[in-house]
């Protein structure tokens, strides 16, 4: 009769390079039963020591995943959809129309590693809106939550590729979702990399029959670099100006006893600052801290030195302010410290709020409602489920200190970010941009977040108008090149579409085709020179570009080369006073090898 681990080589697959044992074959050796045996035990070990904590789903393939396959997205611009705004600057927004996995791979192109900020609204996947292979996912979906996962994973993990070093990521969310998208966000940017996740009272309608009405909603915060991030002078509008929050600065005693403050000496020198101007605490004993001898202060300042002993909260900091002659010194947040002592005799530490410290509470309240935003959406004549409000989105903004960042939303919606964005420009004269992507299902592209987008940015809408806010709006969509093989044929393809390409990832206002062989792309501050054909003649063209440059400008030059080691010295030497860049050999890496690794769909089906 066979043992146990005779019958479980049964169970091993062709598919796993073991050969399976029939009972209507020949018994296979003890020597082959041992080899199966070891592997099936190798196997099982592996999966004892695997990963026990964080999710599990099945990865359900998309149909623009499978795409990708044999095509490759690009950008496609379409003048007719962009918006001149009534305070146009040098650089412009960017409203991308078409999936987001397609946007985002082509825009690890042109903006891999650069993108300041990223705020997205995606589905909340309430088994009413989230559409997955053209399939409504409702509650009764068999594969709801992994269709979901499967989704937001592939965008997610793109996403955090475009992130600067000091890059910000905040994703909102509501109950159905919070918990795994927290952990999948833990394994895709790591779990040192949450800062926060914040509340958002979002005050909706409860006018409902449910026993308990929720509120609110999440949004998940996560830095590229946690030590790096500093959301520098912003403060809650909703702290009072006269609260602890607001103070200039934080007092707090460092006299603390208990087991784990033994007690201890500290000699406070001649010149130690009081809070009082002149007075005498008498030696003592019987309240903490005991002095050894009267404490008397003159001007501000101890006159004599004393011994005072106690358990202290922070002994160290406050010795490290004595040995610095009394100066400022910096505790482990960072605040600039010094220490007093008090008419009473206590001793506190004294935290200067600088100018760059913020004081963001996680709780947000009065910061607008999805029904005010409707609202103002249908005074312009457009429709909207569930939009957020430009008041919190400028909010979230707020939290990147750069008044020139770079905000990316791959969930668009009706628009709401490039207002935000449009908005904090108008308070502090800032020169933020953004991305904006969105598909155009249900019309939603065309029919609100670009006439939307329009309406702000020119101030003028069929039946109402308000001062506009600066900037501009240029529109794109995504298409797509056949993908090759042969990579110098690549190389030729990407180079047509180059200049759409470093037009987006320049963020320009304007594109002029200089000539067959050269067009200028018009950025923030740069001049910049695209070349894609492949037999230029660079001396030529090199002057046609100079006498195209903008006052002042930075002059940047995209030159066609066969080459994947950069711009060849001989053709360098004919752009003096320009940096010169390979094209399309940096862009073609990234678009050739962001292919997925499975394309084609298992043999399951999304089923209700």
């Amino acid at each position: 009769m066979p043992g146990a681990d005779t019958d479980a080589s049964n169970y091993l697959r062709k598919d796993q390079g073991i050969v399976t044992s029939n009972p209507n074959e020949t018994k296979p050796s003890q020597e082959d039963l041992a080899i199966e045996v070891a592997a099936l035990r190798a196997q099982v070990a592996e999966l004892e020591t695997g990963a026990t904590l964080g999710l599990n789903w099945r990865d359900i393939p998309e149909d623009v995943e499978r795409l990708l396959a044999d095509q490759v997205p690009v950008f496609t611009h379409l003048k007719s959809l962009d918006v001149k705004g009534a305070r146009p600057s040098d650089g412009a927004h960017v409203l991308i129309e078409g999936d987001n996995l397609h946007a985002l791979y082509t825009l690890q192109a042109t903006h891999k590693g650069r993108v300041d900020i990223i705020y997205i609204d995606p589905p909340y996947n309430t088994g009413k809106e989230f559409i997955y292979n053209d399939d409504l996912i409702d509650r009764e979906s068999k594969w709801r939550h992994s269709a979901w996962l499967s989704f937001m994973d592939k965008r997610l993990r793109l996403a955090n590729d475009l992130l600067s070093e000091n890059g910000l990521i905040l994703v909102s969310i509501d109950d159905n979702e919070c918990s795994r998208l927290r952990l999948l966000m833990d394994s895709i940017f790591g779990e040192d990399s949450w800062v926060s996740t914040l509340v958002w009272r979002s005050d909706g309608n409860l006018d409902n029959q449910a026993q308990i009405k929720i509120n609110h909603e999440y949004i998940h915060v996560f830095a590229r670099d946690k030590d790096a991030f500093q959301a520098a002078g912003l403060i809650d509008p909703n702290v009072d100006e006269g609260s602890k929050l607001h103070n200039d600065e934080i007092r707090n005693s460092v006299v603390k006893n208990g087991p784990k403050n033994p007690v201890s000496s500290v000699t406070l020198p001649v010149g130690f600052p009081a809070t009082f101007d002149a007075g005498t605490i008498k030696a003592r004993t019987d309240a903490w801290p005991h002095y050894s001898s009267d404490v008397v202060v003159k001007g501000g300042k101890l006159v004599k030195e004393v011994v005072a002993s106690s358990g202290w909260a922070n002994a160290r900091l406050l010795r490290t302010f004595i040995e610095n002659d009394l100066t400022p010194v910096t505790d482990t947040k960072g605040q600039e410290t010094v220490f007093e002592l008090t008419h009473t005799g206590a001793i506190e530490n004294v935290k200067r709020r600088s100018e760059a410290q913020s004081h963001v509470l996680s709780v947000l309240f009065n910061m607008g409602t999805t029904e005010t935003a409707g609202n103002k959406l249908k005074t312009m004549g457009l429709t909207f489920p569930y939009p957020k409000p430009v008041k919190l989105v400028e909010y979230l903004l707020s939290i990147c200190p750069k008044q020139d960042a770079l905000v990316l939303d791959f969930f668009a919606g009706s628009g709401t970010t490039m207002e935000a964005v449009a908005a904090l420009n108008a308070k502090d004269g800032g020169s933020r941009q953004c991305i904006l992507v969105t598909n155009n299902e249900n019309g939603i592209c065309r029919a609100v977040t670009q006439p939307r987008c329009k309406a702000v940015l020119t101030g003028k809408w069929s039946g109402g108008s308000q001062d506009p806010l600066p900037g501009s709006l240029r529109f794109y969509a995504t298409s797509f090149m056949k993908r090759h093989k042969n990579p110098d044929r690549m190389r030729v393809d990407v180079a047509a579409h180059t200049v759409e390409l470093v037009a987006v990832r320049e963020l320009a206002a304007d594109v002029k085709q200089v000539s067959d062989d050269l067009s200028m792309v018009f950025g923030a501050g740069r001049s910049v020179a695209v070349v894609p054909s492949i037999d230029a003649d660079h001396e030529e063209l090199h002057a046609q570009a100079e006498r195209e440059v903008r006052h002042g400008d930075q002059r940047l030059a995209y030159l066609f080369t066969w080459s994947n080691q950069g711009i060849e010295p001989e053709v360098a030497e004919l752009w003096p006073g320009w940096s010169v860049q390979p094209l399309p050999a940096e862009m073609m890496a990234e678009l050739r090898n962001l292919a997925p690794n499975r394309t084609l769909f298992d043999d399951g089906e999304l089923a209700s």
